[in-house]
């Protein structure tokens, strides 16, 4: 497949480099912008073997430019074949000064525990965030991680992915989709220049996850950015520990109901186009700390039928019992713990934030003007 570069040069305008890129190649596009106004950074990249390569690629020629050029503001991706894509200041606007955070303080007579609400996939131009954060890792002697996968040998990796991605050796997605589901996915695949047999021995959940992630790489959002990736960067000599192995999570979402994964699959492929504006809003209630809004977001993308209602309660609800006997665990010792895990566990009735409350444990949420 082969693939164009826009000439290197410095775009005068955002309308100039939005024109540029609707006039380019028509599949598998995308455009990055560093900065905006009259003087920006741009790059575009089309006719590419997806999506997310096309994004990934313009996201780095952006970025190469900018570091040569002195530019401040990091790049970001503000199209992606027909789809604008939300920017960092519009994800910001409207969320008020001082505001909470989705950071809680802890504290027994022996430990200190911050508790932050992470997003696993991020872009760098929604850095720095409010600097609580910051303080309150740099006074951690202990991480706290759902998993640790920096310890994770590959060999191990290999045998996980093997017993909780793959289907059955006698099974194939062509087997277990019907006509209509199976019509669908090769449709979505071959606008991705794939086939189905390049991944009929994936079980659908998994292949959903897959897919998942790539749409978000295509919108620029990586993993290498996310909350986690940010603070393991700079873990220096601090100890890790998680709340929970890894294979947990992965017997948890590669062991569906088979109907279910078949939901999640579809869904996930008929609603790419609704993603950016559900991740927008999620991501606004969560620099905004706002949890009732978060909470009401995950639950208005959430699926209504019974089978995923179950498969909710063992993501969450089960899993926040666990993660909060751990957490009450730590405040009983001695030392500062920085926790980071999904946002979506602290939020609810039956959030881990409620069941430390109902441990007798005082939570504070802290807010973007306190000291720490």
């Amino acid at each position: 497949m082969c693939f164009v570069f826009i000439p290197d040069v410095l775009a005068l305008t955002e309308s100039e480099a939005i024109s540029e890129y609707r006039n380019s190649g028509t599949a598998n596009k995308a455009l990055a912008i560093s900065g905006k106004g009259d003087h920006i950074v741009s790059s575009v990249m089309h006719s590419q073997a997806s999506p997310a390569i096309a994004s990934s690629k313009a996201l780095a020629t952006c970025e190469s430019k900018r570091l040569a050029m002195d530019h401040i503001q990091p790049c970001e991706i503000r199209a992606v074949n027909q789809r604008l894509i939300s920017t960092a200041d519009q994800i910001r606007k409207g969320i008020p000064e001082p505001h909470p955070l989705f950071l809680w303080k802890l504290q027994s007579t022996r430990a200190t525990v911050y508790l932050a609400g992470s997003i696993h996939v991020l872009k760098q131009s929604l850095y720095p965030l409010a600097q609580q954060y910051q303080s309150a890792f740099d006074l951690s002697e202990t991480v706290v991680l759902e998993v640790n996968t920096m310890d994770i040998k590959q060999k191990d990796m290999s045998r996980l992915v093997n017993k909780y991605f793959l289907l059955p050796e006698a099974q194939s997605l062509q087997q277990i989709l019907n006509d209509t589901e199976l019509a669908s996915l090769e449709a979505y695949l071959g606008l991705r220049n794939t086939t189905i047999q390049a991944v009929e021995n994936l079980k659908p959940s998994m292949l959903a996850l897959q897919l998942s992630l790539n749409q978000l790489v295509s919108m620029g959002y990586l993993q290498e950015q996310g909350l986690e990736k940010f603070f393991l960067k700079q873990i220096g000599s601090r100890d890790i520990l998680q709340l929970e192995s890894i294979e947990q999570q992965f017997d948890l979402l590669g062991n569906p109901p088979m109907n279910l994964q078949r939901e999640i699959l579809m869904d996930t492929i008929t609603q790419e186009n609704e993603l950016d504006a559900n991740l927008a809003a999620l991501l606004t209630a969560w620099l905004g700390g706002n949890t009732e809004n978060f909470e009401a977001l995950i639950q208005l993308m959430a699926s209504d039928s019974p089978e995923y209602k179950a498969f909710s309660e063992r993501l969450l609800d089960d899993r926040n019992i666990t993660m909060a006997a751990k957490i009450d665990a730590y405040l009983s010792h001695k030392g500062t713990y920085f926790i980071m895990i999904g946002a979506a566990h602290l939020v609810g009735k039956k959030s881990v934030i409620t069941l430390l409350s109902q441990k007798g444990h005082v939570v504070v949420q802290l807010h973007s003007d306190d000291q720490i």
